[in-house]
């Protein structure tokens, strides 16, 4: 092995490579790769994966989590609401919706 100091300065996330639920909501679990990067070239020196978070940000994921299934309902749940009480009116999806045909039977 050699040693050193690391050229650089700075880190990013630049991809949640797994986010699961199946343990549970109150116990997800993340796993994201990291760059390091000099910041004076935007060079990145290297990567690693990171799967250790904070209550703040597991906390975050479960707000994330919320809206995208809110975004998802919307899209085929038919009377969503995002309360889930059925309150916001479907979204025409189909061709049929679009022409208001959608009770008609076929001639």
């Amino acid at each position: 092995m050699i040693k050193g100091v690391l050229k650089a300065d700075g880190l990013a996330v630049m991809e949640i490579l797994q986010a699961s639920f199946l343990a549970g909501s109150a116990n997800p679990k993340m796993r994201a790769r990291v760059a390091f990067i000099k910041s004076d070239t935007g060079a990145t020196l290297g990567y690693t994966e990171h799967e250790n978070w904070s209550k703040e940000t597991l906390q975050a994921l479960a707000t994330l989590r919320a809206s995208m299934e809110n975004d998802i309902a919307q899209l085929y749940l038919e009377g969503y609401g995002p309360t889930g009480g059925g309150s916001k009116a479907a979204t025409p999806q189909g061709i049929a919706d679009h022409l208001g045909e959608h009770d008609v039977p076929p001639a």
